[in-house]
């Protein structure tokens, strides 16, 4: 067994060569030579890592526990990542229906059933534990719009009880509008694409039916036959991108951070606030879209992207932002989480299917297009996704942090979770979600808003039935009129209309 280590350390030293070209300092130079050294142990200990025996107490994963510890070094206080979503009725179910469909559908989950155990070893496990439903059920109510919004701006950094099986669901009154629930779990409990089986297996159709998966959980990648000659040539294109990928990975916690634009917090040292605000744009045509990305060749998350960056250059440009008056480099990235597909669960794999296999990758926004060219703006964010989905990044991503978790202490895991975010200017998430109505506890779901309060601004986009909803997570004391965020999306895609409209 000689030859596979090494086999391990050549493969170190290539990935050493690849990345000296990006290191501008020797302090970087070194880091790099670190993290290849560092990679023929890690490479060696996956393969030789025995498998831990299975027990009643279920054992976390490299992502789940980092979330379940809290992901960013304790000392900032920053509030684990709570997934959440404001769903808005006209009329309630009541109490009881909603306790019901809580019972018969929420509580067969094994992790929503046990509580999150971190053992002396360091060794995160959910333990099984008895529910009481009356624990996770919060009862709110408000009396008109602007109380709501402040009471989900309070969501926004609320944190669930730890002691207790890692969820909540809020359900909240209105007055003089219309009333909202909002289900929180916390992100150890599993990815997006959990949460959107879970949420699939909720609600019911019209007729109390259970909901079909949504196509992207269900499509299947075109198999084409190749020649040899089409083989080879694909064969390099991959080990090309992997290379590269291995190399963007590596640098992202020690290269250069984001333009210092007005949204960002560039404070050092970095100090976390307790302050979050929510801003929701709804009713935004899906057709509109649709139209766009027929008449643009691109897919409607180019244009959801496109109209994101529009909005934050928009913002800017209303700011007065000094990087758009000296002809400054601008240079804004966000953070795409992108989970791994895995099919929809059979009955008797749901209370085993919550999973947290997904990672971050690094994505360009084309922020710097002015505001007269939408048009730009919109190729040139179909380039950088184009790119990103056909290279093996996420990949990368998430077994360079799987490798690393190996070895790594946790201080050191989340100050490079947190020196990465910083270095970024927003998160950004788009899922797509039901087609049609669905219903909760036998009444319609109306609208559908995805939110999550985070160290750097997030914005999540959701559809739903017809719609698209997008909402903006931010520091109101670093984005000051941030409800113009929303104003400037719509500005933006009105624009991409009008620019497409001949």
């Amino acid at each position: 067994m000689m030859w596979f280590h090494y086999s391990f350390w050549v493969v170190a030293l290539v990935v050493y060569c690849l990345c000296l070209p990006a290191a501008t300092t020797w302090g970087q130079t070194l880091s790099y030579f670190l993290v290849a050294t560092v990679s023929y142990r890690l490479m060696a200990r996956q393969l030789h890592k025995p498998r831990a025996p299975t027990s009643k107490d279920r054992a976390l994963s490299f992502s789940s526990s980092l979330m379940a510890k809290g992901t960013f070094p304790p000392r900032y206080n920053i509030p684990h990542a709570i997934v959440q979503s404001a769903l808005f009725f006209d009329a309630l179910p009541t109490l009881e229906d909603i306790k019901a469909v809580v019972k018969e559908k929420l509580l067969i989950y094994h992790r929503l059933c046990s509580v999150c155990e971190i053992r002396p070893s360091g060794e995160v496990v959910f333990k099984a534990t008895d529910v009481n439903i009356d624990d996770h059920i919060v009862t709110a109510s408000v009396e008109n719009d602007q109380h709501l919004m402040a009471y989900l701006d309070q969501l926004c950094v609320r944190p669930v009880d730890m002691t207790k099986p890692l969820w909540d669901l809020h359900v909240i009154r209105n007055a003089s509008g219309r009333s909202v629930l909002v289900p929180r779990v916390h992100h150890a409990v599993g990815d997006g694409l959990s949460m959107v089986n879970v949420f699939m297996f909720l609600f019911t159709d019209s007729e109390g039916g259970a909901l079909s998966p949504p196509s992207f959980l269900t499509a299947q990648r075109p198999v084409h036959s190749q020649s040899t000659g089409e083989k080879i040539v694909s064969f390099l294109k991959t080990a090309l991108g992997l290379f590269t990928s291995i190399v963007k990975v590596l640098s992202l916690a020690v290269g250069a951070s984001d333009s210092p634009a007005v949204f960002r917090d560039v404070a050092v040292p970095f100090q976390w606030s307790d302050k979050r605000h929510l801003v929701m744009a709804s009713n935004i045509d899906l057709q509109q879209l649709r139209m766009l990305k027929s008449k643009s060749h691109t897919t409607i998350n180019d244009v959801v992207s496109a109209c994101v960056a529009g909005s934050l250059r928009r913002y800017m440009e209303h700011r007065q932002d000094p990087l758009l008056q000296d002809q400054h480099v601008i240079r804004i990235r966000g953070l795409l989480p992108v989970a791994f597909p895995r099919p929809p669960p059979s009955d008797q794999q749901r209370p085993d299917s919550l999973r947290n296999r997904w990672c971050f990758i690094s994505c360009h926004l084309p922020v710097h297009v002015p505001v007269s060219d939408p048009t730009g703006r919109l190729l040139a964010a179909k380039a950088e996704l184009d790119v990103l989905k056909a290279s093996p990044e996420a990949v990368v991503q998430y077994k360079i942090q799987e490798l690393a978790s190996a070895i790594m202490p946790f201080e050191l895991q989340g100050q490079t979770a947190l020196d990465v975010m910083l270095k970024h200017s927003v998160v950004f998430t788009n899922v797509p979600g039901p087609t049609s109505k669905i219903y909760f506890g036998g009444r319609p779901v109306e609208s559908i808003y995805v939110f999550l309060g985070n160290v750097i601004p997030q914005i999540s986009a959701f559809s739903y039935n017809g719609k698209l909803s997008v909402t903006w997570v931010v520091d109101p004391e670093v984005v000051t009129d941030s409800e113009l965020l929303a104003d400037f999306f719509v500005q933006e895609l009105n624009a991409l209309t009008d620019a497409f409209a001949s």
